[in-house]
């Protein structure tokens, strides 16, 4: 016999699972860091961002008023109302046409600055024009926003300016139509001025008579980068900002890339141009496609209050934006250190596991030495080891299965004969069963078939006479036995029908072992040759459609194996006699 060949890498795979239980522990506690703590900084930044962006929705909003505010004041000045009073007195018994046609004829001068010297002189050194000067001058110049302030009387001609206009008729523009109208500020889009070659956000206001009649209009011209900037640039962190947004997802204002350059993408539209403030964490941010960032969102209400008239017919939101990198830097630094940890923890464990393995490897030892002897063939060998534990009652087991080995092997080739034989005997059980299928199935097709089967079935359950009563759907049942002419007897026919009727009325198979001594049917024996008797329907999803005599000479009972070889019969005939009706009907 082969001695068992040697391994010693026990002690190793001990230590090696015990490290990777650590590198398993490690990597949980970091997947749990991860996870956990990203989403809780996920919440944090994005509650943060959300307060980032109402607070400059609320900034704009203010600086906005605070706009309309000053025009309103502006409007106020008697020197104001006063200059347009007079300029919109001058048109008194003129037509509207004649009108136009004045203000067309200067507009066509003053573009070519020809013949405008008394119109220009009267602008520039009239009370309004002064008081806009003057207005003008307290404004800081490194906060101020304005491009130009001025006044056009209720035709559109302009009657007072801080600096010489690029038009003198305005009567065309859309500021002065809709407030002329409608007598309410106006709030315009954000456009590009080839004129003031800047982006331009206009404010009209209106000036009003005594009965609050609209008599002119307040024109304020604001640079649109200076405006914004100076209510956007609040911050977080270094690396975040805050950009305005119109309702077409076009980013007005931000301070990272000049103005109107960039717009959102879909997803990022669907998500945060909201009527609430909100946060969203999503890889669709305008500056960092493709990775995980957080937008906190936040709508600006001036622009919901106006009128559709108002800021292009939009709306305008606030939306935040900042690197992940810069967002999530703390959690990747809390994983560094975590991971650091772990790998230290798993050391030690290693070098402790390494101890342990060694303690643990001794009477394994012992026991392989023992066992290799035993499987030599001393099954004398007692193996004697004192450990305590596992390992001892394994070493007992072992002393067990020694004294146990000879008596197996005194057994087991008996026990081999006995199983060949069982499988023999199923193997020509399931080649008679198949012989009878065989059958069977031609029987589906040709009732003749049934004869065939049914001395197959005579044979395999040794009996002496076989009957298969057919009911047919229409007419009266049909006979086929096994072998021909055994049950013609008008005795035997007889008893046939009678078991047959107790069967039906019953739904219930009758075996009788000796018919002579039971009670019920002791009666029938007297004109039989036939002992033992087996009734039994052959169903089909709860329908009768045939019955199986079985009859023998001497009494008979059948086994387990035959009783399930019979209930396959049955079923097969079943199929078949359904199979033949169906034949039949086609």
């Amino acid at each position: 016999m082969n001695r068992i060949i040697r391994k010693t890498g026990f002690q190793q795979r001990v230590v090696a699972v015990i490290v990777l239980i650590g590198m398993a522990s490690v990597a949980l506690g970091l997947a749990m860091v991860y996870f956990f703590g990203r989403a809780s900084m996920e919440e944090t930044i994005g509650a943060t961002f959300q307060e980032l962006a109402v607070v400059t929705a609320d900034n704009v909003e203010k600086e906005i008023n605070a706009h309309l505010h000053t025009a309103r004041t502006l409007t106020l000045s008697s020197d104001i109302v006063r200059v347009v009073g007079e300029s919109n007195a001058s048109y008194e018994g003129s037509t509207e046409q004649e009108i136009a046609r004045q203000l067309a004829a200067v507009e066509s001068r003053w573009a070519k600055d020809q013949g405008v010297g008394a119109y220009l002189h009267a602008l520039l050194t009239n009370e309004g024009t002064a008081y806009l000067r003057s207005f003008d001058s307290q404004i800081d110049q490194n906060h101020m926003a304005h491009l130009q302030i001025l006044v056009v009387d209720g035709h559109g001609a302009v009657v007072a300016a801080t600096k010489k206009p690029r038009h003198f008729d305005f009567s065309d523009q859309e500021w002065r139509r809709t407030v002329m109208q409608s007598g309410q500020p106006y709030l315009g889009d954000i456009t590009f001025s080839e004129e003031e070659n800047a982006y331009i956000f206009p404010i009209a206001y209106p000036v009003l008579k005594g009965h609050g009649e609209v008599a002119g209009v307040l024109y304020t011209l604001y640079n649109a980068p200076q405006f914004f900037r100076l209510v956007t640039d609040v911050r977080v962190a270094n690396t975040d900002h805050t950009m305005l947004v119109s309702s077409d997802g076009e980013i007005i204002f931000c301070p990272i890339l000049p103005i109107k350059r960039h717009s959102l993408g879909k997803g990022l539209q669907e998500l945060a141009l909201r009527d609430v403030p909100g946060w969203v964490s999503s890889e669709e941010d305008v500056h960092y496609p493709g990775r995980v960032a957080i937008n906190g969102f936040a709508p600006v209400p001036v622009t919901f209050k106006a009128g559709a008239t108002n800021f292009g017919g939009k709306h305008w939101y606030i939306l935040t934006s900042q690197d992940p990198k810069a967002a999530f830097a703390p959690i990747y630094g809390l994983l560094k250190w975590v991971a650091l940890a772990g790998l230290l923890g798993s050391l030690v464990v290693a070098v402790l596991g390494f101890v342990a393995a060694r303690r643990v490897i001794r009477p394994i030892n012992m026991l392989r030495d023992s066992v290799e002897r035993v499987s030599a063939g001393d099954l004398d060998h007692k193996i004697e080891i004192q450990t305590g534990d596992e390992i001892e009652e394994l070493a007992q087991a072992f002393n067990h299965m020694s004294e146990k080995l000879n008596a197996s092997y005194s057994g087991l080739e008996a026990k081999i004969v006995e199983r060949t034989r069982e499988l023999e005997v199923k193997n020509r059980e399931l080649f008679t069963l198949y012989t009878i299928v065989s059958s069977l199935n031609e029987a589906a097709h040709n009732s003749e078939g049934f004869g065939d089967a049914l001395n197959k079935i005579l044979v395999t359950l040794h009996v002496n006479a076989i009957g298969l009563t057919v009911y047919q759907e229409k007419g009266a049942p049909t006979l086929y036995m096994a072998p021909k002419g055994a049950l013609e007897a008008s005795a035997c026919r007889s008893a046939m029908d009678t078991l047959e009727a107790y069967v039906q009325d019953r739904n219930l198979a009758i075996q009788l072992d000796d018919i002579t001594v039971n009670p019920r049917f002791n009666l029938l024996e007297k004109d039989l040759t036939f002992k033992g008797v087996a009734v039994m329907p052959v169903m089909v999803k709860d329908r009768m459609v045939g019955m199986l005599h079985l009859l023998s000479r001497q009494p008979r009972s059948y086994t387990t194996t035959e009783r399930a070889l019979i209930t396959s019969i049955l079923n097969q005939l079943g199929v078949s006699i359904e199979h033949l009706r169906l034949v039949n009907r086609s």
